[in-house]
C-alpha cells in the first residue's frame, strides 16, 4: 500500500481491523508497517498475545516452526514492492 502516500498508515490501520476479525493468529515482519497493522488488530480487541512481529522473514519463519501445526492454513503476504527503498 506504499503507493497511498499518506493514506498508507489509515489503510493499514483498517486492515488490521479486518485482519483480526478472520485469523487466529498473526506474524507480521519488520517494523515499516508491522506496527500499524498490529495497532488496527488490537483496536479490534484482538488479543496482543496472538501478534508476533518478527524482523525479518527469516524470524518469522522460525517463530512458525515454534507455534505452527499440521492443518493450519499460513498465508504469506508481502506488502511492499520488490523494488521499494
Amino acid at each position: 500500500m506504499v503507493e497511498l502516500g499518506r493514506k498508507q498508515k489509515s489503510e493499514n490501520a483498517e486492515f488490521g481491523k479486518r485482519l483480526a476479525k478472520v485469523v487466529d493468529y498473526a506474524i507480521l515482519v519488520g517494523a515499516y508497517n508491522a506496527y500499524t497493522l498490529r495497532d488496527g488488530m488490537l483496536s479490534s480487541s484482538f488479543p496482543l498475545d496472538k501478534i508476533f512481529i518478527a524482523k525479518d522473514l527469516e524470524e518469522a519463519k522460525s517463530h512458525l516452526k515454534e507455534i505452527g501445526k499440521e492443518g493450519d492454513v499460513v498465508l504469506f503476504e508481502n506488502d511492499l514492492p520488490d523494488k521499494f527503498d
